[in-house]
């Protein structure tokens, strides 16, 4: 798509050419010779199908983005040695807004190297354009979308919350939305409105309405739990006898996750939180002991089973750390 005198174009040629935005260009008839015409290029690869207005809106924002190098008097060679020293300098602010433009109008972003094609911009310089968040050092959001679906998500919870009132969060893989795995981080991350516990998702604002019924079920689970101290069961035998209706029970027992009565050490081992707190405490006399799974098994009366996930759930939390075969009391 090319400016000329004030007037868009779409030109299609019979053999590639390299052409990046802001190059001028004039159009010659060989015979007999007389040159048509001349203007600058906005965009090298403008979208096949688009409707008039949007057209014109996009080429206006992408033309205001070519003036300065339109005045800049790069061509040919030059242009090309510019091209090469990109990354020796800033962004210009025509250049930040194309790629913000670019990046903007795409679903879920671009990568560094789609940008690279589509602007001749260097990729070290496109990967410091302030109003884009850089992903994995290889894909580019701007920081709009961002703020859109985190609207969106917000939204969906509210909704999942007025129609599931009882239930601690969302699953997440719901709350998802869509969007590729890639693409979560920079939506979920540091975003205080909403927390997550396990594997669901809620407003940090949202409180389970509980029933009569929810709460017995839910004093049955963690009753469970703390009989079962040292020795959990596994969490689908108690969910089976806790209620009839096998995803509310889930939803209650992410619930005391989530409240911090339970402690998820793994995705089948569960402790009442009484019991690590217990382990924590009696640790804590002993500071800078060496132990070995043996004395740990010993001294808590468990099987290796849940030996090995209980210290490797103390080294994480830091309350100890493993040195070969034994560990230390921090």
């Amino acid at each position: 798509m090319l400016l000329y005198a004030q007037r868009f174009a779409r030109l299609h040629l019979t053999e590639p050419v390299l052409a990046l935005p802001g190059d001028r260009f004039v159009l010659r008839r060989p015979s007999p010779a007389l040159t048509v015409s001349g203007g600058t290029v906005i965009d090298p690869f403008p979208p096949r199908r688009l409707n008039r207005v949007k057209t014109f809106e996009r080429l206006g924002a992408l033309a205001s983005a070519c003036k300065e190098h339109a005045q800049d008097g790069h061509v040919g060679a030059a242009r090309i040695a510019d091209f090469v020293s990109r990354h020796e300098r800033a962004l210009c602010a025509s250049e930040e807004q194309r790629i913000e433009i670019l990046t903007e109008e795409s679903a879920a972003g671009l990568s560094v190297s789609q940008l690279v094609r589509l602007t001749g911009i260097a990729p070290e310089t496109i990967a410091r354009t302030r109003n884009l968040i850089l992903i994995n050092g290889q894909h580019l959001v701007s920081k709009r979308w961002v703020e859109r679906q985190r609207r969106k998500l917000v939204e969906w919870l509210a909704a999942f919350h007025a129609k599931n009132p009882a239930a601690a969060g969302a699953p997440i893989s719901q709350a998802r939305l869509g969007l590729d795995p890639l693409l979560l981080g920079p939506v979920f991350e540091n975003f205080p409105a909403v927390s997550w516990r396990g594997d669901l998702v809620a407003l940090s604002s949202h409180r389970p309405q509980v029933s009569a019924v929810d709460a017995q079920a839910l004093a049955r689970i963690e009753f469970a739990f703390r009989q079962a101290a040292f020795q959990p069961p596994a969490p689908n035998e108690v969910l089976a006898t806790a209620s009839a209706n096998p995803k509310i029970a889930r939803g209650h027992l992410e619930s005391l996750v989530k409240d911090g009565k339970l402690i998820r050490i793994s995705a089948d081992l569960i402790f009442h939180a009484e019991v690590i707190q217990h382990i924590r405490q009696s640790l804590t006399g002993h500071k800078g002991r060496r132990f070995s799974v043996a004395d740990f098994k010993s001294w808590t009366n468990v099987s290796r089973k849940y030996a090995i996930p209980l210290l490797e759930y103390l080294d994480h939390q830091r309350v100890t750390k493993r040195e070969g075969d034994v560990r230390v009391v921090l």
